[in-house]
């Protein structure tokens, strides 16, 4: 509830967009035991791996609806 109630109110002070705010939060886990990733890629991923050529598309926001 710690981390939830820190980014809410980093989200009520930020007053523009791009703005990065550093939560006072430390991590309490033993290093080993962090899972830095995930145990399958994200869709995204797997489908630029697929199609790379669309990856300039995705950059400047112009993503097809369908």
């Amino acid at each position: 509830m710690h981390i939830l109630r820190a980014t809410l109110q980093a989200l009520a002070t930020i007053d523009k967009p791009g703005t990065a705010v550093h939560l006072p939060i430390a991590w309490t886990e033993p290093e080993h035991r962090l899972r830095l990733h995930p145990p399958q890629s994200p869709p995204i991923s797997r489908y630029l791996k697929r199609h790379p050529w669309l990856f300039p598309r995705l950059l400047a926001r112009d993503v097809p609806q369908d």
